[in-house]
């Protein structure tokens, strides 16, 4: 098990856009407060968990937080944890696409500015000489927590996979990540959240692994969503064997 001490949860919501023409998601930053607090009871150092939500989840924040984790001094880190729910956005030209998550301040009019790019984020936490970096994205880029309804991204680009990175969706690019006033959260985190027990400890060895919170996460958010009327797939891209916590049984 990697030590608290070597943990790093950076846990970011928006839901409140500067720009008006972003639609903002109702439960981004609910999600995103219980997020951290399930990193906290599966083990993470609360000193270690960064979470930023509206404007103090602006670009240069976010970006900024990362940047640092390079510096001399910062303290050696072997598992980051990103965690970003909100509005997300696709661009795609000619048979190329961009994929994009949406910090508070981003500019609708100017995604390749002020927005981030998931393949950009990707060679950034490359670079960070971290061993284990897990990103959850409750964020959606056809529907349901995207700024642009409808577009045609067909897949995740192959370039976000990274010998050191995983990316955890809560739905694939043509699906939607949806929200339920029921619930109170995005439907993504809430099973996440659902996922961080004893139930998705598969082998019962009270060490809860990145593969066993997401096939456990799958499986249900699969089922709900039917169930509700459409369909939203969890997605991973990287590696699974990750421990992320213990589990008490």
């Amino acid at each position: 098990m990697v030590p608290a001490s070597a943990k790093l949860a950076l846990v970011f919501g928006v839901d409140k856009y500067d720009n008006p023409n972003i639609p903002a998601p109702e439960f981004a930053e609910i999600d995103a407060a219980s997020f951290a607090a399930k990193l906290k009871e599966v083990g993470f150092d609360p000193a270690g968990i960064v979470l930023a939500t509206g404007r103090d989840a602006r670009k240069e924040s976010i970006l900024g937080r990362l940047r640092a984790l390079k510096a001399p001094d910062s303290p050696k880190r072997r598992l980051l944890v990103l965690y970003f729910a909100g509005c997300a956005a696709s661009r795609r030209t000619g048979d190329s696409f961009q994929l994009y998550l949406l910090p508070s301040d981003a500019d609708s009019a100017d995604l390749k500015n002020t927005a981030i790019d998931l393949e950009d984020l990707a060679t950034s936490l490359q670079a960070l000489n971290i061993p284990n970096v897990v990103v959850f994205v409750d964020a959606g880029f056809t529907s349901g927590r995207a700024l642009l309804p409808g577009s045609d991204v067909p897949v995740f680009p192959k370039s976000l996979s990274k010998q050191n990175v995983t990316f955890v969706f809560t739905a694939t690019p043509e699906q939607g990540a949806h929200e339920s006033k029921t619930l109170g959260h995005g439907l993504g985190t809430y099973y996440l959240l659902e996922a961080f027990s004893s139930w998705a400890d598969a082998d019962s060895n009270g060490v809860l692994t990145l593969s066993e919170l997401a096939a456990y996460a799958r499986l249900e958010l699969e089922r709900q969503s039917r169930a509700l009327g459409s369909t939203q797939t969890l997605t991973t891209i990287g590696p699974g064997g990750i421990p992320l916590g213990s589990i008490e049984r």
